[in-house]
């Protein structure tokens, strides 16, 4: 299988790298759903056996991205609805209880600077899909830290990788970007400045339940 992404790097990468690397390809779509993989083709694209593939097959089927079904090989595993809500159903607490957390420790200067992100939305500036999906996620992922509890932060970045592959979808299928959903995180700093937890978490709740809804809506009303 020739590379997708021009990833290869000189020399032979370690399995850290190659679970990397395929694991972007997953969410982005590069491999879609149901796609098999050539085993035997990937490990020669990477110049290593297939131990240490199996080895990235595993880590990627307990976050449930692919499929292994002995002797017929792996594919990447559906999309489907009742996955998607349940997985949304534990993220939305999650995120909450991280945007209550780090409501205590969040500092003013990283307040500023994520709201000098956000605002890039509003410049007039041209913002791609990728871009929006980046400025979502390096949001989320400086609240997580600011939670100060280690926990909470693995099993929300296990959970990500998962809701970033429905989104890609999202941009993919419809064409359409969540400008106004990201650009209410707002909210969620209003709440860091006046020290109000209850308001963080509702703000942050309320951003990922719309995130949902609009995926249901746009997404899964396609299939």
């Amino acid at each position: 299988m020739p590379s997708r992404d021009g990833a290869r790097a000189k020399g032979r990468p370690t399995t850290d790298e190659i679970y990397r690397i395929i694991l972007e390809r997953i969410v982005t779509l590069k491999y879609k759903p149901n796609e098999v993989f050539p085993e035997r083709e990937i490990a020669e694209e990477f110049g290593v056996s297939r131990t240490p593939i199996r080895e990235v097959f595993s880590r990627l089927e307990a976050h449930g991205l692919v499929v292994v079904v002995p002797h017929h090989g792996t594919r990447v595993s559906p999309v489907d609805l009742g996955d998607f809500k349940e997985v949304m159903q534990v993220k939305v607490t999650l995120d909450g209880m991280a945007a209550e957390l780090a409501t205590a420790y969040v500092r003013p200067e990283e307040v500023a600077a994520l709201r000098d992100m956000l605002n890039r939305l509003d410049s007039g500036e041209d913002v791609s899909h990728e871009d929006l999906v980046r400025i979502d996620q390096e949001f989320h992922r400086a609240l997580w830290r600011r939670a100060n509890n280690r926990f909470l932060e693995t099993l929300l970045e296990g959970i990500n990788v998962r809701v970033s592959r429905v989104w890609y979808m999202y941009l993919r299928q419809t064409g359409e970007q969540m400008t106004d959903n990201v650009r209410n995180l707002h909210r969620v700093l209003d709440a860091f400045e006046r020290k109000d937890t209850g308001a963080a978490r509702q703000a942050m709740e309320d951003h990922v339940m719309h995130f949902f809804e609009i995926v249901r809506d746009r997404v899964f009303a396609l299939k």
